[in-house]
């Protein structure tokens, strides 16, 4: 006796509010990448009132949500491997972070971007290219 993959395909969805944790108000905008394993899913936001909805998709691996919004601390979530099919209610909040702290994540991401353009500008010594011609 054979399963065919569909047969054997779970299905997942995940939907909820998400807040600020100080002030308990409903945060928008907020960015939600959902991946399957290592790779990215899909990328939904949060509407005004801070509701998401992933819809119904198909889970073959483990499921990890990436939230990030500015002004706010990054959140992940991770799932084990989702069996049967699921909805899963989940309200999130998320931090505010301070002025300080901002500024270093600002600090950090220019640093960060300045080393790409270094390496994309400049080849590596020892490095030659055979022309074919």
């Amino acid at each position: 006796m054979s399963l065919s993959a569909g047969a054997m395909a779970q299905h997942c969805q995940i939907k909820g509010m998400v807040t600020d944790s100080g002030s308990k108000q409903p945060l928008d905008s907020v960015r939600i990448e959902i991946y399957e394993g290592s790779l990215i899913y899909k990328i939904i936001y949060t509407d005004k009132s801070g509701h998401y909805d992933s819809k119904m998709f198909q889970v073959i691996d483990n499921v990890s949500f990436r939230m990030t919004r500015n002004d706010y601390d990054k959140r992940t979530i991770r799932f084990q491997k989702l069996k049967g099919n699921n909805v899963i209610f989940m309200d999130i909040a998320m931090n505010k972070i301070s002025e300080g702290e901002r500024k270093k994540q600002l600090l950090k991401e220019e640093k960060k971007n300045t080393a790409k353009l270094r390496k994309r500008r400049y080849a590596k010594p020892g490095k030659r290219t055979l022309l074919p011609f």
